[in-house]
């Protein structure tokens, strides 16, 4: 079972706000930030979502390997019913993927989309051990576009990744860079900077624990403010690391404190059982 809940966080008065335009609103010396969209999606195969971008939704996916190279196809139906823009009407969307190994740590991806925004892309996944490259190009409607995307995996405990990528289409240009590491066992976190013309500057911060997703994407600024990129890149990063002294390493420092006092109580027992049994041993000897 996988599932994905994902908030999005509309901040632009932090940055786009103008002081004339509050002078005469009650508490207008504070900016006002909102949520203005959620999502929430569960799926075994079978997928149900809700939300207030597409509606309520319901998905199929099915699964079928060719051949040992050509593999992974993928029907996926799904039918949207409801939106922002059309409260009642239910939309039927196609999605067919097909995958082929192109050599041992290469994949070539060729995915077609029907629905309320067809498309076609194509796009080559190369993933080694110490880095993942995507190259892909789509056609459709309303979006066509090229993207380039490279990540680095550091060889260290935390699994530290930094990644970079380049989008260009008619939507215009998008520049994304971030760093995601795993922070226990079960959660790896992420933070995105999404900087585009004409979208503006963006912060997304994605939590992984287990199968589950939490997304909160964050719109800063509709302009290509250097302040805006700025506090994107810094702010996460401060946090991350006052997160990481303050309450993950003494969460993560008690828990293995807690497992070497278990060990040594279990050592202990071993040992006290091993010593009963041994002075039993000697006591039957004597007796003999």
């Amino acid at each position: 079972p996988q599932g994905t809940i994902s908030v999005g966080v509309d901040a632009t008065d932090l940055f786009d706000r103008y002081d004339e335009d509050y002078e005469e609103i009650p508490g207008g010396g504070f900016p006002h930030i909102e949520i203005n969209r959620m999502h929430i999606s569960q799926s075994i195969e079978l997928e149900l979502g809700a939300g207030d971008t597409h509606g309520p939704l319901f998905g199929m996916k099915m699964f079928r390997n060719l051949t040992p190279r050509w593999s992974v196809p993928v029907l996926h139906i799904a039918l949207l019913s409801g939106s922002a823009v059309s409260s009642h009407s239910v939309r039927p969307g196609l999605t067919t993927l097909l995958a082929r190994h192109l050599d041992k740590n290469t994949m070539g991806y060729l995915q077609w989309r029907w629905g309320t925004q067809s498309a076609m892309n194509t796009s080559i996944v190369r993933d080694t051990k110490s880095s993942h490259l995507t190259f892909a190009l789509q056609l459709g409607i309303p979006h066509c576009f090229m993207m380039l995307s490279y990540q680095y995996k550091f060889q260290d405990e935390d699994q530290t990744k930094v990644k970079g990528s380049l989008k260009a289409g008619f939507f215009g240009t998008v520049l994304e860079y971030g760093v995601e590491q795993k922070i226990s066992r079960h959660s790896v976190l992420g933070a995105t900077v999404s900087v585009g013309v004409p979208q503006g500057v963006s912060l997304k911060i994605k939590l992984n624990r287990a199968s589950q997703t939490y997304f909160f994407p964050m719109h800063l600024t509709d302009q290509l403010l250097p302040s805006a990129v700025f506090y994107a890149t810094v702010g996460p990063l401060v946090f991350f690391l006052a997160m990481q002294r303050l309450v993950i390493q003494p969460y993560l420092s008690a828990q293995k404190e807690q497992e070497l006092e278990k060990q040594r109580e279990s050592s202990s027992s071993d040992i006290a059982r091993k010593k009963q049994e041994a002075e039993a041993a000697v006591s039957v000897r004597l007796s003999v």
